[in-house]
């Protein structure tokens, strides 16, 4: 991580998107939107230097084994983060601290409507055997 941290904590390398952090916004983020309906806990918001905007950074331990889980994981938190923010939806990134890899996750409509219904359905699932969306 100090790889990627402003100085004088780090060595201010870009992100694989090009990305520098221009400051950390917070760690540990607890958040909730009644609008989507789901909660989560976000590792870290850092500023973007380019532009300033806030983008959530997954952080997973192990090795890059990149999946769907966790893009969706990413793509909720960059939901969560638009209704804090501007209401645009950012990019995100995710970062396996095991051999330093990060992928960007841009958002784009189709796969944030895949969240959405996966989320939707789960939901239904729950009512039916009592447990509250």
């Amino acid at each position: 991580m100090k790889t990627y941290m402003v100085p004088p904590m780090g060595q201010n390398n870009a992100l694989i998107d090009g990305s520098v952090i221009q400051d950390i916004e917070d760690m540990e983020i607890n958040m909730w939107s009644d609008v989507i309906g789901v909660k989560g806990r976000i590792d870290v918001a850092f500023r973007r230097k380019s532009d300033g905007r806030i983008v959530p950074l997954e952080l997973k331990t192990g090795k890059s084994n990149y999946s769907r889980d966790h893009e969706a994981q990413v793509l909720l938190y960059c939901m969560l983060l638009s209704e804090r923010d501007s209401g645009q939806i950012p990019p995100g990134m995710l970062l396996y601290l095991k051999d330093a890899t990060s992928k960007s996750i841009n958002p784009n409509p189709n796969s944030l409507k895949q969240i959405i219904s996966t989320r939707n359905g789960m939901s239904i699932f729950g009512g039916h055997i009592g447990i509250d969306a």
